[in-house]
């Protein structure tokens, strides 16, 4: 799952025109829901046991996709600033950066996320 991201993101920071094409802005949303930025599995109780092979299956999974989500995020930021002020995702990025700068293994990924933020969202 991180290649996909990984290659949308180069993708999105090769794109070159103004407007961003439909495909791309269709993505953004889905991108902004939190079940994606979990790092825990919801199967049941033995997937919250920290001890449990689920949990560290769940969360080793997912962890592997936080890196590349940053990345497009900031890809996102750079290429369409514009478009996430008009359809109010900011705050959803502002949140996902909550999300990450509370957990001890992606806070620094939440600081280059708030980074992107105020590099290219205008003042």
């Amino acid at each position: 799952m991180p290649y996909v991201f990984q290659v949308l993101s180069s993708l999105l920071e090769c794109h070159t025109a103004q407007e961003l094409p439909e495909m791309y802005q269709a993505i953004l949303p889905a991108l902004l829901k939190s079940n994606l930025w979990e790092t825990q599995g919801s199967v049941g109780d033995q997937s919250t046991n920290p001890n449990s092979f689920l949990f560290i299956t769940n969360l080793l999974s997912n962890l592997g996709n936080v890196p590349a989500l940053v990345r497009l995020l900031q890809a996102y930021l750079h290429r369409s600033t514009t478009n996430i002020i008009v359809n109010n995702q900011l705050e959803a990025i502002l949140g996902i950066f909550q999300k990450l700068l509370a957990s001890k293994l992606n806070d620094q990924l939440g600081l280059e996320l708030v980074s992107s933020v105020i590099r290219y969202v205008p003042t």
